[in-house]
């Protein structure tokens, strides 16, 4: 697979876009979110690689906000085990999967590593990296199938275990998000197949 997506923040002025490439041997994804957070601009460029089972191998994530700059690599050592720049981070042991703020590029992690049956809510800790900082803090996630259709899920429900949110994901057949109410909405597909 090989596909180009993009999304607009319905909630401001925002922007996401984001190449992803799969093969047998695992997935990369790089993409750019430009938006207006807290009255200035936020520019946050991130590489992901994770295996073929759509699990975090390595990140790297750089933010720009305000003339402040951050940078975070992350790495998944082995299945729970992360590092965050190199150091080791026992805080993040036993966590799933990444969640970067501010893109729904990776709710597509968990719904293609889970493989969700209907109805069937799945909880799980993931490494959630925060913005504008880049500071990375374990959360709690639960994702719901809503859809019954066969194959591929169309439609799932993400709630943050911790806040409460909630939100019902519309999904493309290859699991990218079509749409994140209230914060997002893909404006683009081109398919390269």
């Amino acid at each position: 697979m090989k596909r180009e997506v993009a999304w607009e923040w319905v909630q401001g002025a925002g922007l996401e876009h984001c190449a992803i490439v799969s093969s047998p041997g695992g997935v990369e994804m790089t993409g750019v979110v430009v938006a207006d957070w807290e009255g200035r601009t936020l520019a946050v460029h991130y590489h992901l690689q994770c295996d073929a089972g759509w699990r975090l191998v390595r990140a790297l994530v750089r933010a720009g906000h305000g003339g402040e700059r951050s940078e975070r690599a992350i790495e998944q050592a082995s299945p729970g085990l992360w590092r965050i720049d190199g150091a080791d981070a026992p805080e993040l042991s036993g966590c799933e999967d990444i969640d970067l703020m501010a893109t729904p590029l990776t709710n597509t992690l968990p719904v293609k590593r889970l493989e969700l049956a209907p109805g069937q809510p799945r909880e799980f800790d993931v490494a959630w990296v925060r913005l504008p900082d880049l500071r990375v803090l374990r959360a709690r996630q639960q994702y719901t199938r809503l859809d019954t259709d066969a194959g591929a899920a169309r439609q799932v429900r993400y709630r943050s275990v911790d806040s409460g949110f909630t939100a019902d994901l519309a999904l493309d057949s290859d699991g990218l998000v079509i749409d994140y109410p209230p914060h997002w909405t893909r404006i683009g597909n081109r398919s390269r197949d």
